[in-house]
């Protein structure tokens, strides 16, 4: 998509650009494109939760960002096991998240996933 396309058609030019110092798109790397790692958010009535599928266990550091590029809290820093595993954003941050668009990142050794989510 060209961005400039997006920004007539879209936005009319009324934003400024921030920097918030990684992509806010899926980025993916050698390591990680020969093995099965799977991460969205899923939103219920009653909570918002990451889910993480996994072949090969790792260590995670999740940390979630305003779209500002301000960080909010972070939801994980420990190693996890092959499988699925779900994280209450919501009960892991104990804080109140006003309702909006949010981003989280998640760093393993030097690869790096982020996207963005919704917080009703």
């Amino acid at each position: 998509i060209d961005p400039t396309v997006v920004d007539q058609a879209m936005l009319n030019g009324n934003y400024n650009n921030i920097n918030l110092g990684f992509n806010c798109t899926t980025l993916s790397s050698p390591s990680f494109e020969n093995q099965d790692f799977k991460h969205f958010v899923v939103n219920r009535q009653d909570s918002d939760v990451l889910y993480l599928k996994m072949d090969v266990g790792r260590k995670l550091d999740i940390k979630v960002y305003n779209f500002m590029g301000q960080q909010i809290g972070q939801l994980a820093n420990e190693y996890y096991m092959p499988g699925v595993h779900e994280i209450d954003i919501k009960a892991t941050l104990q804080t109140r998240l006003a309702s909006g668009n949010y981003i989280y990142r998640i760093s393993s050794g030097t690869d790096q996933y982020s996207s963005q989510f919704l917080i009703r």
